[in-house]
């Protein structure tokens, strides 16, 4: 039987970001088929500094059966590499002992460029790939390609601009980044992206190599809720996510103030009032009195329940100001039977068909998204029409199935 050994920047005891959530799924579903599978998830200590997880000198810990965690105490957040690499020894040596054949990982930062390459040197026959949930490669800020003074979108990486925006790094460190990192995707056996968005963006960038497109895949599916009245939850808008300057929450905020009809309603699943005048400034606090009520913050949510806290609203609003990849807001408002409002860039755009599976509105405009929710509230056919044209987003086990496939056609 193939050896498979799953790699995530995280685990989601400690962190449910997206892509340590689906390599998580992945691994418990490959396990559920009886695949002789193992995770390895790495715990970023410059992150989680009062994460005091493992003992004086203890290189590897054993979280539950075939899961273990990894410390990265000190990692080069330019090359992505560890700066202490005591720990390189156990790990290699424990995976040794369990004779992998697949190493897949999701993600590279935390994990690292540097234990990578070593593992390629010391697993020569085994098969190595890769998850490109982001644009990190390309990216110093975050992979956001987002200008850090002007947060204007950044089209295509130029080690100029980069410079610009990190002035502590010259244009020649820049390219020699580039060159090292892209040179570095080629050494995997398969690229994989969740989005033909990110796939596009990383072949343009200079990786001459063909990138499987495989969507995240869900472990479960949602029963859909019977609806008793259409009208009242085709005037319900919600937000899910954090009150972070990439997600937009000021730009839904500012467009829900612009909808001028007591009819309609807002919500926001993720922060709190306080914690949102905070980030964003006292201004806004003139802004939300003013919409006497319409505008509900209900904090922080369980992403267990997240379906069923959409379904109690008819619209989920997508308002990031930057590309995003392969939006888990989206597939989960996909599973609850609501149809998406986006912004028309980046995977947002190519997850979402404009009046097929939802709607478009044009990115970073708080008055174009507030023009195009006044046109969907209480517009039931509208509503309707979208709803029945969604199509569910894989489960995990049919993404897994694509990868599995996928795995058997590497020839080393």
């Amino acid at each position: 039987m193939t050896a498979i050994c799953v790699f995530s920047h995280g685990h989601p005891f400690y962190s449910k970001g997206g892509g340590e959530i689906v390599a998580f799924n992945s691994f418990r579903a490959m396990r559920s088929s009886n695949l002789d599978a193992y995770l390895y998830c790495a715990v970023n200590q410059a992150l989680k500094p009062n994460f005091n997880i493992f003992t004086r000198g203890e290189h590897l810990l054993e979280y539950r059966a075939r899961e273990y965690l990894f410390p990265a105490r000190k990692l080069d957040p330019f090359l992505f590499s560890h700066d202490d690499r005591a720990f390189f020894p156990t790990l290699i040596q424990h995976l040794t002992a369990q004779k992998i054949d697949v190493f897949h990982f999701h993600h590279f930062w935390s994990v690292g460029t540097d234990l990578i390459i070593q593992l390629m040197e010391c697993f020569p026959g085994a098969k190595f790939i890769l998850t490109l949930h982001e644009l990190l490669a390309i990216c110093l800020h975050d992979g956001q390609m987002v200008r850090t003074k002007t947060k204007e979108l950044c089209f295509q990486q130029s080690d100029i601009e980069c410079h610009m925006c990190f002035p502590q790094f010259d244009k020649d460190q820049f390219r020699a980044r580039r060159l090292f990192l892209s040179e570095f995707l080629t050494r995997f056996d398969v690229l994989i992206s969740p989005s033909a968005f990110v796939a596009k963006r990383i072949n343009e960038w200079g990786v001459a190599k063909k990138i499987h497109v495989i969507e995240n895949g869900f472990p479960l599916r949602v029963t859909p809720q019977i609806d008793t009245d259409d009208e009242i939850l085709s005037k319900r808008f919600a937000f899910f996510g954090q009150p972070t300057p990439f997600k937009g929450l000021d730009i839904f905020v500012s467009a829900a103030s612009q909808v001028e009809r007591s009819d309609v309603t807002f919500a926001i699943y993720g922060s709190d009032r306080t914690k949102f005048v905070e980030q964003f400034g006292p201004q806004w606090d003139d802004v939300i009195d003013s919409m006497a009520g319409r505008l509900q913050f209900l904090g922080p949510y369980d992403p267990q329940s997240v379906c069923q806290l959409m379904q109690q609203n008819g619209w989920i609003v997508v308002s990031s100001i930057w590309w995003e990849n392969s939006p888990l807001v989206i597939q989960e408002a996909f599973l609850a039977d609501r149809p998406p409002i986006v912004g028309d860039i980046g995977g947002m755009s190519e997850k979402v068909e404009n009046g097929v599976t939802g709607l478009h509105f044009n990115a970073r405009n708080a008055a174009s998204l507030a023009r195009v929710m006044a046109k969907a509230a209480g517009n039931v056919d509208l509503w309707r029409r979208l709803r029945f044209q969604i199509s569910q987003p894989p489960t995990i086990e049919e993404m897994n199935d694509s990868l599995i496939n996928l795995y058997a056609t590497i020839q080393k």
